[in-house]
């Protein structure tokens, strides 16, 4: 245990930002509750082309413990590195016997781990390890007792290992392997064929699922472009390096581009790699003929290793050090299983004591080391640039980087050598149009992203990205436009919907404003901005209390939101006032009768509002208000018949008022009069031309007319007031 966690100890001083740990973790969408709604989508939707629903739950119970605490989830890492390390120490006795512990240090210690464990977005590879060892013993259990219960414990912590990583299929063919070697029968009873059909099944399954969430985040290549012979010098060049760095450690890095002779053209001899998978294989064939052991364990090593070997091209990496975290369970014990083989594990000497100690401290000392390159993202990116100076990847990742720390500069010359060296790297070109963006040179960074867009139309990030130019300018419709196409292309992203929410605030549509920043946060319930925006919107409705609490929310998330503690002490200041006022309601509901009245209605205490106005009316002190306000009243109790008495009483007194007039036209259509509803809605227009629910219920008049022209316009006229219920009658039956 302690071999186990001291090499790794650096890591609970790391950051948690790094490279996918920006969606993993600071983005996760599932992160904020553990509801049942939360708990459904957790194993309903994809992550960033994965579908790791196990990993995902974990990672919100940290997250639910103590918020975005680095400690917290590099501390759950360590300890599943650690409980693993206990797994394969099981694993190896029955292999190897009393030498176990010797594979067990080794696979605590090995520097190619690094990446598994001080990687928080890969505790998926922490996770499944964890359950295909289990699985895999109970396997065992299962096949020298041959108890039911073994099989169903085999099948349950496969099922929780596929859904932490789909790369726990590769058990199945090593559960082959095994029953060949070690549990061979001359036939299979029905029960075992039942069980490996089924195991098979779960396989294929949750293939098949990876593949369809891979394809949706374009991180398959199926279009040719890399040929067969290249896929198989590409699997032989990463089993090579696999191989070579658990033997050799060094030269590890985060990111291992593929070799190429230019952005984007494969190296040509490449394809001669095909040679190292046909020299493993004979090696295989040797050992299979001498040491079946050693046959059993380079083949778990292949099986193991064969989907990240790139015949099925996954992503811009040639190979990853995390996707040797299992293999290497089979590498160590292949290691010690020769040792043994040889007599040098039996020699009790000072010579074999000193040698093995001094591997575990030169293993450890390396892998302390690579523990503090993961300090964070510009530590990690520089050393990327160190190993690859020439890399697309590492060159922008470090730029985007030196720009989220304030070193504008260096953030831009790393873009622009990227882009001089491949005009068509997309990510650079996003890079460079976000960092003139923050320069208020929207000219440039529009060019950008125009760029992108011609060479990729459907490019969320150039649409989002030039639809926040276009509104910083004030051109708020053809923002919305862009940020509308870009939710039709991905239409569960809670960036687009914030976007959305956006246009409709700036041009004064706060209904629909608030509409699309919920849907912004039930997509994702931690998205500071989005809670902040919501704020501002019940703000502008007066609702003090529910914008201070969304803006608390959100100060919670991201203490250092732009404008947080103003819009928190501004919604703190309207509170206070508004309890002053309180004070000063019951001396004007006493000095103004009719007020007292519409302020009881208010809080639906009718009858006392109806008392108060009969008695200013039987007082004969009463204006045309007094009439305008019973008739609301008796309108919201159905009674039309007194409604349309009062109005007309109210049309006599004050024939100027619009209210007036748009009260009688509700009566109107009430009552079923379509030319008195006309004639009043055009009136109370004609009184009050800029007030947007008069156009608004004439222009839903003319749709019923089925008179599209003069519904359009006067449903235009409302939309452009301000009027968000207009927004959907007008795009659906006018068009744009």
């Amino acid at each position: 245990m302690v071999c186990a966690a001291i090499p790794y100890l650096g890591i609970l001083g790391n950051d948690i930002n790094i490279w996918d740990d920006r969606m993993y973790v600071i983005e996760n969408p599932f992160f904020g509750d553990l509801s049942f709604s939360m708990l459904k989508r957790i194993f309903s939707e994809y992550l960033l082309g994965n579908y790791h629903p196990v990993t995902m739950l974990i990672m919100a119970v940290e997250f639910s413990l103590n918020g975005f605490s680095p400690f917290v989830f590099h501390g759950f890492s360590l300890v599943l590195h650690i409980i693993i390390c206990f797994q394969v120490l099981s694993i190896a006795k029955k292999f190897i016997g009393e030498n176990a512990i010797y594979a067990a240090l080794l696979f605590a210690v090995h520097p190619l781990h690094v990446e598994s464990v001080a990687w928080v977005s890969e505790q998926k590879d922490l996770l499944y390890t964890l359950f295909i060892c289990l699985a895999f013993q109970s396997w065992i259990n299962f096949r020298e007792t041959g108890k039911s219960n073994a099989v169903i414990l085999f099948f349950i912590c496969f099922l929780l290992g596929c859904l932490s990583k789909a790369m726990a299929v590769s058990l199945f063919p090593v559960i082959l392997l095994t029953d060949y070697f070690f549990f061979k029968k001359s036939r299979l009873t029905k029960k075992e064929i039942l069980i490996y059909l089924f195991f098979l099944c779960i396989c294929l399954l949750t293939g098949l699922v990876a593949i369809k969430a891979q394809e949706a985040s374009e991180a398959i290549d199926l279009s040719g472009n890399v040929s067969w012979p290249q896929r198989f010098g590409l699997a032989g060049y990463g089993l090579l390096n696999y191989f070579f760095r658990l033997i050799v450690p060094f030269g590890f890095s985060v990111f291992h581009p593929y070799p190429t002779i230019r952005p984007g053209v494969i190296d040509p001899l490449i394809p001669f790699y095909s040679i190292i998978l046909i020299v493993f294989l004979g090696l295989c064939y040797l050992a299979f003929k001498k040491h079946k052991l050693l046959f059993y364990g380079l083949m778990v090593f292949l099986m193991t290793l064969v989907l990240v070997l790139q015949i099925l091209p996954v992503g811009a990496a040639s190979w990853a050090e995390r996707y040797a975290y299992v293999p290497s369970i089979a590498w160590s014990i292949i290691i010690v299983a020769l040792l043994k083989q040889y007599n040098l594990l039996n020699k009790k000497s000072f010579i074999l004591s000193f040698i093995s100690t001094l591997v575990l401290i030169i293993y450890g000392g390396l892998t302390f080391g690579r523990t503090l390159v993961w300090k964070n993202e510009i530590t990690i990116w520089e050393d990327v640039v160190k190993k690859y100076p020439d890399t697309d990847k590492g060159l922008c990742n470090r730029g985007l980087t030196y720009f989220r720390i304030g070193k504008k500069t260096a953030a831009i010359s790393d873009l622009k050598a990227v882009i001089n060296a491949n005009p068509n790297y997309l990510p650079a070109l996003a890079g460079l149009a976000e960092i003139y963006a923050a320069e208020d040179s929207n000219a440039a960074a529009m060019n950008m992203y125009s760029k992108i867009l011609e060479r990729k139309p459907n490019s969320i990030e150039a649409l989002n990205g030039k639809g926040v130019l276009l509104a910083v300018s004030g051109q708020h419709d053809k923002a919305l436009d862009l940020f509308k196409l870009a939710n039709a292309i991905s239409p569960n992203d809670p960036t687009a919907f914030y976007n959305i929410g956006n246009a409709y605030y700036f041009l004064n549509y706060f209904d629909e404003a608030k509409k699309w920043y919920f849907k912004a946060i039930e997509k994702r319930p931690l998205f500071p901005k989005a809670l902040n925006n919501i704020g501002n919107v019940f703000l502008k409705e007066n609702n003090y209390s529910s914008a201070l609490e969304y803006f608390e929310k959100a100060k919670k998330i991201d203490p250092k939101l732009t404008d947080i503690d103003k819009n928190i002490t501004l919604a703190k200041e309207k509170l206070n006032q508004l309890e002053k006022n309180e004070s000063g309601k019951m001396s004007l509901k006493s000095d103004d009768p009719i007020r007292k009245a519409e302020l009881l209605a208010s809080e639906n205490r009718i009858q006392e509002a109806i008392f108060i106005i009969d008695s200013v009316i039987s007082s004969g002190k009463a204006d045309g208000f007094a009439y305008l306000l019973k008739a609301k009243i008796l309108i919201g109790l159905k009674d039309l018949e007194n409604a349309n008495k009062m109005i007309q009483v109210a049309l006599e007194k004050i024939p100027d008022e619009a209210d007036v007039h748009f009260q009688a036209a509700i009566i109107s259509n009430l009552k079923g009069l379509p030319e008195a509803e006309l004639y009043h809605l055009k009136k109370a227009i004609q009184l009050s031309p800029d007030y947007g629910p008069y156009p608004f219920e004439l222009g839903l008049y003319y749709l019923n007319k089925n008179m599209k022209d003069s519904a359009c316009y006067y449903l235009k006229k409302a939309k452009n007031l301000g009027v968000g219920e207009a927004i959907e009658p007008y795009e659906q039956y006018c068009g744009n």
